[in-house]
């Protein structure tokens, strides 16, 4: 659990103690304090029935209404859903407080007034002569006390009210303490992943002047000068076009989708260069491509390391990559030949790792991504697939 979610629920709780308690408290000492007051739990339960229904729409508010509907933005969604509840809350009280119910639990000295009420009804009906029809009784005839309806409820009270506005506003309480933690959650997060990107830059920046790297590939296209001049000045422009996007365009937040294939494709020739036709290499895409941002050398990882590790001289080997664009969602494949003799490294990727992948993954799209690996006996998968509405420039 989150440190801020722990102390996000702790909070709560103190809360929710405090207000259950508070009707104890408040009956046991009026009991100590007046002589003719004898404590009872029924006061005690009454209010406790009211903070139960109170808790349910504050932990249906908590979890469902103010992560799904307010932080999404669907104000109007939220607005209604509040109204319901206030509405659904009311009604409870209203109709869940007939009087022999609040008799059963007022105090003695409300007892009282409405036995002396009672009392006062009685005498008033022995005075009552039947033989007078008169249509109209004097003003000072008519019990007193406040209206009811036909069945004996009565009307909605001030206190049903005032019930209802500490529902809305121990809501309020929730939204803003929520708010509050929700900010720091993303501060907390915004903080791991610009730590997380100056790793991943420094990392990257290692990547850009690997003279493993160079040296093979320069070596390919020396060998191609006397060979075939013009597929080697290709090569050239192929390897240029990759360095430079590597120094300009790996340091930005997102980039247009077909910069990121180029670049891929230019890295996949110069691997064909180097492999002389002797491997199965595929790159697949979506023609034309779509106008969608994506994040910089996000796959180039899981490329490089298929053919690190994918590709042996001795056997059939195969690299096969897609890339496509599904209902706004990326979806990133590469798979390669799995060779026995050249085990692949669990967690070696030219210095990135694949735990550091997954770590970047979680910070940029939470649970909404998907990140598989599937190590089959000669086969090796990454299957990548997140949202593209979740890249946006910084």
């Amino acid at each position: 659990m989150k440190t801020t979610t722990r102390k996000e629920l702790i909070t709560y709780l103190a809360i929710w103690t405090v207000l259950f308690l508070a009707p104890l408290l408040s009956t046991l000492v009026h009991s100590i304090v007046e002589e003719d007051y004898t404590f009872k739990w029924m006061p005690v339960l009454h209010m406790w029935d009211g903070l139960v229904v109170m808790l349910i729409a504050f932990i249906v508010h908590n979890f469902f209404l103010a992560p799904r509907l307010l932080f999404q933005h669907k104000w109007k969604g939220y607005a209604i859903a509040i109204i319901v509840i206030a509405a659904l809350f009311t009604t409870y009280k209203y109709y869940c407080s007939p009087p022999q119910f609040l008799k059963d639990k007022l105090p003695p000295p409300i007892e009282r007034h409405m036995a002396d009420d009672n009392k006062a009804d009685k005498e008033q009906l022995k005075e009552f002569n039947p033989d007078d029809m008169s249509p109209r009784r004097p003003e000072a005839d008519i019990p007193s006390g406040p209206p009811r309806h036909h069945d004996g409820r009565p009307p909605l009270s001030p206190m049903d009210l005032m019930s209802a506005m500490l529902l809305l506003s121990l809501l309020a309480t929730n939204l803003g303490l929520k708010t509050l933690f929700h900010n720091i959650d993303e501060g907390e997060r915004q903080r791991k992943l610009e730590q997380q990107n100056l790793k991943q830059e420094l990392s990257y920046l290692k990547y850009q002047v690997n003279p493993h790297f160079l040296m093979n590939t320069l070596n390919n296209i020396h060998a191609l000068v006397d060979i075939d001049p013009e597929r080697s000045k290709t090569a050239i422009v192929k390897l240029s076009q990759l360095l430079r996007y590597m120094l300009y365009e790996g340091s930005k937040s997102c980039i247009p989708l077909d910069r990121g294939i180029t670049f891929l494709g230019n890295y996949i020739d110069l691997m064909r260069l180097r492999y002389n036709g002797n491997v199965d290499i595929s790159f697949n895409y979506p023609k034309p491509i779509p106008n969608v941002k994506v994040l910089p050398l996000l796959v180039i990882t899981f490329v490089e390391n298929a053919f690190k590790h994918g590709v042996s001289y001795a056997e059939p080997s195969f690299v096969h990559i897609s890339i496509d664009v599904d209902n706004n969602n990326l979806v990133f494949k590469c798979r390669n030949s799995k060779h026995s003799k050249s085990p692949r490294p669990k967690d070696e990727h030219g210095g990135f790792g694949l735990a550091n992948v997954a770590k970047r993954l979680e910070l940029i799209f939470g649970n909404k991504h998907t990140f598989d690996i599937i190590d089959e006996k000669n086969t090796f998968t990454v299957l990548l697939i997140f949202p593209l509405d979740l890249v946006k420039d910084e």
